[in-house]
């Protein structure tokens, strides 16, 4: 149809006349084909599915990984083709575990996602009929009824009673109460009482709708096909690595030039020369640092679905630890998304008096309700209750006072009962008892309640209920809503025989009001815990919403953030703002009210604009584009399928604590990814600073091809997986989040790492030059150098357990997995210096206990030197 009618604008007569069907008739099977073909299908395309070998291939589609193929390049040069062989493994191996980590995911969410066939009731040629939904066109007229999902967009033509749950699609969990009136045509998507929108649920009532839009044209479609449009996004630590990877290769490769140029210029022998710079390149290459990086992210998903997050890809956790931003919904992340009592006033609180108990009004609670106990043998801790979420509430608190409401029930006679709907506004029973004959129990809204009540309970008696009660109950009434929670009044009335007239509703009167019920969806107990620790590490939480300004507000309220009139905003006021006038007021709104989807989009593209890392929450339909637009998206488990396959994390309990944990999380892996590159990455400046000092200065090369070969060996594997395994340091709690633009390198890392270079290689090099003097043999320094260099790359590995701390403290070695690690490379050392065919190949000579001694004096050195300077860069 044509997407520029606006169809609440109409009205139904205008509706169908515009999509020319009749509401008796409906449309005849051929003009329903004639649509179907020109429409198309009531479905939403799916995204085509990625090819298994293609999602495999993409694994590998990472410059650190080409960078790492190089090294397997330069190893083939050199004939290592053991080296080349290994280096290709791991490559496959990190890239395979990737894309089995982000299968298993998958196959997660299609347990998580059920497909169910919708079917829909339509009137065709006059008669009723079921159809799958798929096959409903414009102009198709469908019934409603309780428990039936919406099958598309439509405009209702009748309604009884009809109320519809739109938070699927709006966010607002409070059910929508249909109509069949225009609408103005600013009107939004959320206040929109004349229409219904496919994926909703119809709560309560029955009614009509005729078909406006189907398949992609509705407003679920719409949103689904603008998604499978838009690229995946890198995630932030694709961006680092990227990044990272471009630079050094850059600086390496420049390095290694400028070597080679001039050791022509010093008439170094060419092939020679040549092997030690190449192996001194593939040294250079920290090839262990994509194995270590994957078992990190692996590690740190496990850990997060233990806390019950569920990651959708690997890259995406470093970004969790990022988050200075959070946008979260109200209901059921930082609410329990269900409606309670939180506080019941007697009559005899209204005049200052304080309450005797709340028995007689949770029995009110019991009796004048509609809401059921599904299963009523059960035991009581057991019981299921139904029905709407107001009844619901009030039976629930009812039950959970201790008051048996099934033999509350049975115990006395229900005579008549008047159903609350829109327009009686409460909901009145009679109950018959013997000792106590019949009475009237009733709840629904204050001023109703009010208006029908004479008398005022006041502890046990019953007064006269004058000005001043009136007076003061309307003053607390005021006081509640203003702050967001929802009132209900409730009494009752004995009647005599001579009161007794036909019908229930002409004896409402002279009612002796009791007390009133404030219900509200309250906090879930840890959220206001979640709230202050995203405080204090920095992150700013922002309450989006759906919901009326007010209710937003009193949350906000017991959250403890501030909600003064520049700190909160509606979504027909962002309307108005120019995004130059938003980007200048957003930094202090704590709290969106009554907000669209488009609005979020917005709000999440403000505040990037701002150079932020944002995550943003979400459940429904609604919520899908701007979770793909956030850095972080967060689904509820308890959402909609559109938005878990959106969204990066999925909360499996709902709970606003399980962000939290997972950004604690986060940043332990950043650290864990920081630590390791650091590790392996100084200790190819040693290398590259031998060749480099040796050519420059003209001595002899301190280390052979195969001998910074072997090095590579033992110091990019074991120990560098090791420190993947590292726990959080509790340190990251406190600190601000770091900068979008911030890499996996920053200048307190790079500083660090030069002097790591500039230490080791003046330290070993004095040492080398040494030996050298004092005539001792070439074979026998290189031997010494290898073993020193070696040595301290295992006091390094322990040094960058954390650069939060220096290395002398009680947990040194509580890293099992690096100690044994320490332990393997110090027995391949032995083997390189001892065994007589690695002797052999690695040009090496036995060393004695003197030689020793000198190895770990200069270690100690380096260790002294390099940990004054960790201080002085690192630790406040």
């Amino acid at each position: 149809m044509n997407d520029k009618i606006i169809w609440h604008n109409l009205s139904k007569e205008d509706v169908l006349k515009s999509l020319q069907s009749d509401i008796a008739f409906g449309l005849d099977e051929d003009d329903a084909a004639g649509r179907q073909k020109k429409y198309g299908k009531n479905s939403i395309p799916e995204k085509k599915k990625t090819p298994e070998i293609v999602l495999f291939l993409k694994q590998f589609s990472n410059p650190l990984i080409y960078l790492i193929f190089l090294a397997a390049v330069f190893s083939l040069f050199l004939q290592k083709f053991f080296d080349a062989g290994f280096i290709l493994l791991v490559i496959l191996i990190t890239g395979s575990t990737a894309y089995f980590q982000e299968r298993k995911t998958s196959k997660i969410m299609e347990e998580l996602k059920k497909i169910v066939k919708i079917k829909a009731m339509v009137q065709r040629e006059g008669s009723r009929a079921e159809v799958d939904s798929e096959e409903l066109v414009p102009g198709d007229v469908v019934f409603l009824k309780p428990g039936d999902k919406v099958p598309a967009d439509g405009r209702i033509i009748e309604a009884g009673e009809l109320e519809v749950n739109e938070m699927a699609l709006t966010g607002e969990w409070i059910s929508s109460k249909k109509q069949t009136e225009p609408l103005p045509k600013e009107t939004v998507l959320a206040d929109r009482e004349n229409m219904v929108y496919m994926g909703t649920i119809i709560e309560n009532g029955s009614g009509k709708a005729v078909i406006t839009e189907t398949g992609r044209n509705t407003e679920l479609g719409e949103i689904a096909v603008s998604l499978q449009e838009k690229k995946e996004k890198k995630t932030l630590l694709e961006k680092r690595l990227l990044s990272f990877s471009r630079y050094y290769g850059v600086f390496v490769f420049s390095l290694l030039v400028l070597i080679f140029l001039l050791g022509i210029i010093r008439k170094i022998p060419i092939p020679e020369f040549l092997i030690t710079v190449v192996a001194t390149g593939v040294s250079a290459i920290p090839e262990g640092l994509l194995p270590a990086v994957t078992v990190i992210l692996v590690v740190g998903m496990k850990r997060i679905l233990r806390k019950k997050g569920l990651v959708r890809k690997l890259s995406n956790l470093e970004t969790l630890g990022s988050t200075q931003i959070i946008l979260t919904d109200k209901t059921g992340t930082l609410t329990e998304g269900k409606m309670k009592v939180v506080k019941i006033m007697l009559g005899e609180e209204f005049l200052g008096k304080a309450p005797k108990n709340h028995d007689l009004a949770l029995k009110i609670a019991g009796l004048a309700n509609e809401a059921f106990i599904e299963n009523a043998d059960d035991a009581m801790k057991d019981w299921i209750i139904r029905g709407k979420p107001t009844a619901k509430a009030l039976l629930e608190a009812a039950v959970e006072s201790g008051i048996d409401v099934e033999k509350l029930r049975k115990e006395s006679v229900k005579i008549e009962d008047s159903p609350f709907n829109s327009v009686r506004k409460y909901y009145a029973v009679i109950y018959e008892k013997k000792e106590e004959g019949k009475i009237i129990y009733a709840i629904g809204a204050p001023e109703k309640i009010l208006g029908f009540s004479n008398f005022l309970r006041v502890e046990e008696k019953e007064e006269k209920l004058d000005e001043n009660g009136l007076g003061s109950i309307r003053q607390n009434l005021e006081n509640f809503t203003g702050k967001g929670f929802r009132v209900l009044g409730f009494g009752y009335k004995k009647i005599r025989e001579s009161d007794e007239v036909e019908k229930l509703e002409d004896q409402m009167e002279n009612l002796v009001f009791t007390g009133l019920f404030v219900l509200q969806d309250p906090l879930r107990e840890n959220a206001k815990q979640a709230i202050g620790i995203c405080r204090r590490m920095g992150i700013k939480p922002v309450i989006v919403t759906g919901d009326h300004l007010l209710t937003a507000k009193a949350i906000a309220e017991e959250l403890a953030l501030e909600v003064e009139e520049e700190n909160i905003i509606e979504g027909k006021d962002l309307d108005l703002l120019n995004d130059k006038d938003f980007s200048g007021r957003i930094e202090k709104i704590n709290v969106f009210a009554r907000i669209d989807p488009i609005h979020k989009s917005r709000i999440v593209n403000a505040w990037q604009e701002k150079g932020m890392v944002v995550a943003m929450t979400g459940d429904g339909i609604n919520d899908a584009p701007a979770l793909r637009k956030a850095d972080v998206g967060l689904a509820l488990g308890s959402g909609t399928d559109l938005a878990k396959e959106t969204s990066d994390l999925i909360l499996l309990d709902d709970n606003f604590l399980t962000i939290v944990s997972s950004i604690e999380e986060g940043r332990g892996i950043f650290d864990r990814i920081r630590n390791t590159t650091v590790y392996l990455v100084s200790n190819d400046f040693t290398e590259l600073g031998f060749i480099l000092t040796s050519v420059l200065f003209g001595f002899p090369l301190p280390l052979l091809a195969t001998q910074i070969l072997w090095i590579n060996v033992i110091e990019d594997s074991a120990p560098a997986i090791s420190l993947t395994l590292e726990k959080r340091e509790k340190e990251t709690l406190a600190e601000k989040p770091r900068p979008r633009k911030e890499g996996v390198l920053n200048s307190s890392t790079r500083t660090w790492m030069l002097s790591i270079g500039l230490v080791t290689v003046a330290v070993e090099l004095v040492l080398f030059l040494l030996y050298l003097k004092f005539n001792i043999s070439l074979e026998k320094a290189r031997t010494v150098l290898l073993a020193v260099t070696t040595v301290e790359t295992f006091y390094l590995a322990f040094s960058h357990r954390s650069l939060r701390r220096k290395i002398i403290r009680k947990d040194i070695f509580s890293n099992s997995y690096l100690n044994g690690s320490v332990l393997l490379g110090a027995f391949l050392l032995a083997v390189g210096i001892y065994n007589p065919i690695f002797q052999k190949f690695l040009h090496t000579v036995s060393l004695n206990s003197l030689d020793w001694f000198f190895v770990i004096i200069c270690v100690f050195a380096e260790a002294a030197i390099l940990e004054t300077i960790k201080g002085r860069i690192f630790i406040k």
